[in-house]
């Protein structure tokens, strides 16, 4: 874990709090003024520079480029990219930052999102689930590599997965066929696939959507570990789909991250690399 030393506006001197935002146009707003974003760890040198909020870091883990920085409330804040003059943060969700606040470094996890339905595939049916997890998960410092939709055949479905780890994706996360028709396979698939089952997830799932709704009982959505890639299978419906991700999304990047052997990289915290 990290600590924010210092936050020093360029043209302004030193703050103890600033407000950090994306512009429409992509760029970063700093308590309401366009300016470039500068992260550096304790002891480097500042950029010759007129404006820019530099952001200073306690030294260790050293900064990564391609990684996140979470603060308060452990959503990404800031996106780490190199340029000339070192590394620049990118706004990926407003919030506020402070002196003395402790920070973390997030490896990106490459997610996918897979959307398992007969008329979807057809063109038969618009689907909502599949984009209201592509807006949920970047909130875990997911970075979205595919989607895609196939009918329901456990073939089609296993044969999707296994290409996506073969690409190093981290999570696949499913929707649709977690029911009990005839045709819903999604469980079977990834059971098939399966090295292990995660069942708490599961019933985290079931346990959130029930109460609001007698028949979640019957929904069969569950998590699986497949080599190095957790497998995540939710309800077909946008309600079920938002409602069951988010009652599981507090775990799911500490289960990446420990199927990844993540965990250990900065002194065994699981938001610390």
């Amino acid at each position: 874990m990290m600590r924010c030393l210092r936050l020093f506006l360029l043209d302004q001197g030193d703050v103890s709090i600033a407000y950090l935002h994306r512009k429409a146009s992509g760029t970063a707003s700093v308590n309401g003024t366009e300016m470039p974003v500068f992260v550096f760890r304790s002891g480097e040198s500042f950029p010759d520079r007129s404006e820019g909020l530099i952001m200073v870091l306690s030294a260790q883990p050293p900064l990564k480029e391609n990684h996140f920085i979470t603060a308060k409330g452990g959503e990404p804040l800031l996106w780490l990219e190199r340029s000339g003059d070192g590394i620049i943060g990118c706004v990926h969700n407003p919030g506020f930052i402070s002196v003395s606040q402790s920070v973390a470094l997030w490896k990106p996890i490459k997610a996918a999102v897979l959307t398992v339905s007969d008329k979807g595939s057809q063109g038969r049916r618009e689907d909502r689930s599949g984009p209201a997890l592509q807006r949920l998960l970047p909130d875990l410092g997911c970075q979205l590599q595919d989607y895609a939709v196939v009918p329901d055949e456990k073939d089609a479905i296993c044969a999707k997965i296994r290409q996506w780890t073969l690409e190093g994706c981290h999570l696949v996360v499913l929707t649709g066929g977690t029911g009990i028709a005839p045709r819903d396979v999604t469980p079977e698939a990834l059971l098939s696939l399966s090295d292990r089952v995660v069942p708490g997830i599961g019933e985290a799932m079931r346990l959130r959507t029930a109460s609001s709704k007698a028949t979640a009982i019957l929904s069969r959505g569950l998590a699986v570990a497949y080599n190095q890639t957790l497998l995540l299978a939710l309800p077909g419906s946008e309600r079920g789909v938002t409602e069951c991700f988010q009652a599981v999304a507090p775990s799911l990047r500490h289960a990446v991250e420990i199927l990844c052997g993540w965990s250990g990289d900065c002194g065994g915290g699981h938001s610390q690399h």
